[in-house]
């Protein structure tokens, strides 16, 4: 026999291919499993419900920041500018964001916490942990907060905290929300706002250390300098006493004087083409961030007004270094440096809201011409500057031969001379860095600031009850769908006669769980319709068994006498049908894949519902292991297991109506495959055959013993009952292979203890 086809629950087979029936698999589950359902949706609420009464009522309030577009300072000075290279605002908000993870924030917000005793003594986890902090409520009033709290103590204020507050950030609006969340609205407001506070006055602090760091290098730049030009003055004046040369102009010849000038207008060339390469590279810059933000929605006409501040100033501070070169005829530095900072003042105004009305713009159009024409005209003085460098190495190279051949006093005095004019040069560039770093230490330079600060908030954050409720409802019917879905699309066992198809030659029918509180199937039984589905219930579910009853003389108008007699139609119709029959056949053995499927009840019932049909029927009892047919003729004696079929069959069968005589027996026999295989038992069964019309064995399971594959060497046909959603179907697969290793008679499937709403359904 081939493999077995598995059928998966609710499908259809079309054209030898099964597939899978949703709409019949959805009213299916609904119809069978709307207990699971129901269980699961009330368990969801009951958690939803326990959730809600032990939920504490926490309310959000909100204080937002505001981050500056530009670091303050950074278009006045070109030196600042440096030192922000690579930033953006959204780089900027990262950095702020990042201090909420510090622990300096968390020590300095302890601090603020702690200077507020009305905050300290209403915040009920400050309230419980007051004794452990009133010693470091005046520490942290006597000092400035630079020196760590007790260790323990910070740890819990952190806890404390961290539940609290949280932060999302904007950097499309260049803001910074911060949101505080505790059981008090007014702690909730207070706690916000001391938190905005605190991080605008970490961030103030943070950009204060930036600006000290900067101050201290460039005064240790200054002092370098200063140490070097000393050192190159003490040498020179040694040079000089030492071989009379004070005044060297006088002795120079036009060869060195043409060859120091050609150096000295290198040196003053590559400066002004490194100024011109800043130039170049801040308009290309600034062409790409106004094609950029020009398409923003949120771009106004406020935010060209303060670019075209940051141009002006940056071509001021250009001019200003041409006109401290001598390169510039036109204003003087100190003029120069007067509109420089009328500039970067009106800058800083327009950037804090101090004069936000009537901004003079010109148009994006005019602005962005202006731009072009600036990068073309840098292009162009680069060209020119280029031209003049490679003029000068060519005279210097054209002069070194000559130059090489002076004295070398002159020379030396030459390179000291020179090296004292290029350090008083850079001593007076970086000093007056280091007077713009003194001029912006003094002013505002926290680009953070508060915003907004929320209302007391009126109303938890928390979800409302009935959306909670809602949710976890939906919750417990997707978990319950889910597990609809694992055991009906996945399931192992076999719950239809479909799913016997694969494995059966042919399946007689199905026969549901019979239960005798309720009539047996006989429809009068108790008039509570809600405690005859418990009853039902209880029995399908706990007991999940036959009663051991003949159902037609007992209930002979039920329904379940109804399927018996049915299922003897359809197993006498498909006898009929089945070709592979000549004749007749007499002996039909009754066995089942496992134990507690239900063979003996079915052989009890079937043997009695043929006898019924007018037909001679002989029912034995093979299971000696464990004999459990006398169980319906109790009226009836059975003999001894173990010496039953050693004599003459004949004088054990006892008479139980004209057309149905039964062989039973009792105990357990020794050596069951013995007994089976001996010669005068097929003997007996051949004797037999010529007076009954059916013989109907009772065997044991097929794969709890060997005796079901010996017994079947005497059938015509077999008859293998499979328990509905217990057995799997790799065992009734087995079972069938087993039977049919050692006879090749047609094995025919029984479906027992189905599901009544499951066939009601289809």
């Amino acid at each position: 026999m081939t493999g077995p086809r598995r059928a998966v629950p609710h499908t259809t087979q079309e054209h030898d291919i099964f597939v899978f029936d949703f709409k019949k698999a959805f009213f299916i589950s609904i119809r069978l499993y709307k207990g699971l359902l129901l269980t699961c949706l009330v368990f969801s609420l009951f958690v939803g419900y326990n959730y809600l009464f032990f939920r504490k009522d926490y309310y959000a309030a909100e204080v937002t920041l505001k981050m500056a577009d530009q670091p303050l300072g950074s278009a006045y000075s070109a030196l600042l500018a440096g030192l922000n290279a690579g930033e953006n605002t959204a780089s900027r908000i990262e950095s702020v964001t990042e201090l909420f993870s510090s622990k300096e924030y968390s020590h300095l917000l302890m601090k603020d916490a702690l200077l507020d005793r009305k905050f300290l003594m209403t915040f009920a986890d400050m309230k419980q942990l007051k004794p452990a902090f009133l010693k470091n409520r005046g520490l942290a009033a006597q000092t400035e907060g630079d020196e760590d709290m007790d260790e323990e103590n910070a740890e819990r204020f952190e806890q404390a905290f961290g539940a609290s507050l949280n932060y999302r950030a904007d950097e499309h609006r260049n803001r910074l929300t911060v949101v505080a969340l505790t059981r008090s609205p007014w702690v909730s407001s207070r706690l916000a706002e001391l938190a905005g506070k605190t991080i605008v006055e970490l961030n103030y602090k943070r950009k204060t250390a930036q600006i000290a760091a900067l101050k201290k290098f460039l005064s240790k730049q200054i002092e370098d300098i200063n140490s070097k030009l000393t050192e190159y003055e003490t040498e020179l004046a040694k040079y000089q006493r030492a071989h009379g040369f004070y005044d060297l102009t006088s002795m120079s010849n036009p060869v060195f004087l043409r060859y120091k000038k050609a150096q000295e207008e290198i040196e003053e060339v590559k400066h002004l083409m490194a100024t011109n390469a800043d130039r170049i590279s801040d308009h290309e810059r600034d062409l790409s961030t106004f094609r950029t933000r020009v398409a923003d929605p949120n771009f106004y006409k406020a935010n060209v007004y303060l670019t075209q501040l940051q141009y002006q100033m940056r071509s001021l501070a250009y001019e200003y270094d041409l006109a401290k070169a001598g390169e510039s005829a036109a204003n003087s530095p100190e003029k120069i440096k007067s509109e420089l900072e009328a500039l970067s003042l009106k800058y800083h105004q327009a950037v804090t809201g101090q004069n936000e009305s009537a901004l003079p713009v010109t148009s994006p159009t005019e602005y962005y011409q202006t731009l072009e024409n600036g990068l073309m005209a840098a292009k162009k003085e680069r060209t020119l500057l280029t031209g003049r460098l490679n003029r000068a190495e060519t005279e210097l190279n054209s002069l070194k031969p000559e130059a090489d051949s002076l004295p070398d006093q002159l020379r030396e005095i030459a390179t000291l001379q020179r090296n004292i004019t290029l350090n008083s040069k850079i001593l007076a560039e970086t000093q007056a860095k280091l007077q713009e770093v003194q001029f912006l230490e003094v002013e505002t330079l926290n680009d953070l600031s508060i915003l907004s600060v929320g209302n007391t908030p009126a109303e938890p954050a928390d979800m409302p009850e009935w959306r909670v409720m809602l949710i976890m409802a939906m919750l417990g019917l997707a978990i319950g769908g889910l597990i609809i879905f694992w055991r009906e699309v996945f399931a192992q066992t076999v719950r239809t006669e479909r799913d016997m198809n694969g494995f059966c030659d042919k399946v007689v029918g199905a026969v549901p769980t019979i239960v005798p509180a309720h009539g047996a199937g006989s429809g009068i039984g108790h008039k509570n319709p809600l405690l005859k589905m418990a009853k039902r219930a209880l029995s399908e579910s706990l007991q999940h068994r036959h009663p051991a009853t003949l159902i037609l003389d007992s209930y002979p108008d039920g329904q379940d006498a109804d399927n018996l007699r049915s299922l003897r139609m359809h197993l006498l119709k498909y006898i009929r049908e089945d070709e592979i029959f000549s004749t007749a056949p007499k002996v039909i053995m009754i066995t089942g894949v496992h134990g507690s499927s239900g063979r003996t009840f079915i052989a009890a019932n079937l043997a009695l519902t043929l006898a019924k049909a007018d037909a001679k029927v002989l029912l034995i009892d093979l299971d000696l292991r464990s004999p459990g047919l006398h169980k319906f003729f109790p009226r009836l004696k059975p003999a001894d297991a173990s010496k039953a079929f050693f004599g003459d069959l004949e004088s054990i069968v006892q008479k139980y109506s004209d057309y149905l005589d039964v062989v039973l027996t009792q105990g357990q026999a020794l050596h069951p495959p013995e007994i089976l295989e001996a010669h005068f038992i097929k003997d007996n069964f051949q004797r037999m055959r010529e007076k009954y019309d059916y013989i109907i064995f009772d065997t044991p399971a097929v794969l709890d013993a060997v005796d079901p594959t010996i017994s079947a060497m005497f059938a015509d046909l077999v008859v293998m009952t499979a328990e509905a959603a217990k057995t799997t179907r790799v065992a009734l697969d087995r079972a069938v292979q087993k039977i049919h290793g050692c006879n090749d008679r047609p094995i025919y499937g029984i479906l027992n203890f189905s599901d009544r709403r499951r066939d009601a359904i289809g």
